[in-house]
């Protein structure tokens, strides 16, 4: 089975060969950047002890003739959360999908539009590059947590795009496990319509 390999995050976009499936990519070796507070504190990606409240919001079902994935605004506190899953080919595609975000009313207050990405890069040689990068828009260490999900889902060519709404008080840790959520739950519908894990 081909190896994957993960490139810098500076990297060019590279010339894009056919990805093997993904029962045949092997799980990347992972570590969770010190900074940022570990995901064995909870039982999982989905379950954590923070008290939330889901709402429902207007939302994107399709961009540029591709599918959206969302999740309802998750609150905590006064802050609340959105994320957005989109499949991507470039970051350009990744950028053209923020930029429009920016340009919906219902999203143009947002503090936070903080972002992460892999794309499926060269197939040389049995071994599969992925072109992966990430943006915190001001939120330390937020887009380090939405890539390090994507790594452990072992997905490529999606990007995640979560919004943030500050709400005046301090939520501490609970803001990364809010941001993993909206990622992993994005995932999981994206998982869930091509039928693999």
């Amino acid at each position: 089975a081909p190896s994957l390999r993960h490139s810098s995050l500076t990297s060019p976009l590279l010339a894009r060969s056919p990805a093997p499936p993904p029962s045949q990519r092997p799980s990347p070796s992972l570590s969770l950047p010190p900074s940022l507070p570990p995901l064995s504190s909870s039982p999982s990606l989905r379950s954590f002890s923070c008290s939330t409240v889901s709402l429902k919001a207007p939302s994107i079902e399709r961009f540029a003739g591709k599918k959206v994935y969302s999740t309802d605004i998750m609150e905590e506190k006064k802050s609340r959360f959105k994320g957005f899953l989109i499949p991507v080919q470039s970051k350009n595609d990744l950028i053209d999908f923020t930029t429009f975000l920016r340009t919906r009313k219902e999203f143009q207050k947002a503090t936070h539009f903080m972002y992460g990405y892999r794309i499926a890069g060269d197939n040389v040689g049995g071994e599969i590059e992925a072109i992966e990068g990430y943006e915190d828009d001001g939120e330390s260490a937020a887009g380090e947590r939405i890539l390090y999900v994507l790594r452990k889902r072992e997905v490529l060519d999606v990007a995640i795009v979560v919004l943030r709404w500050y709400g005046g008080v301090p939520i501490g840790g609970s803001r990364y496990k809010l941001i993993s959520k909206c990622t992993s739950e994005t995932v999981s519908q994206y998982l869930e319509d091509h039928q693999y894990h």
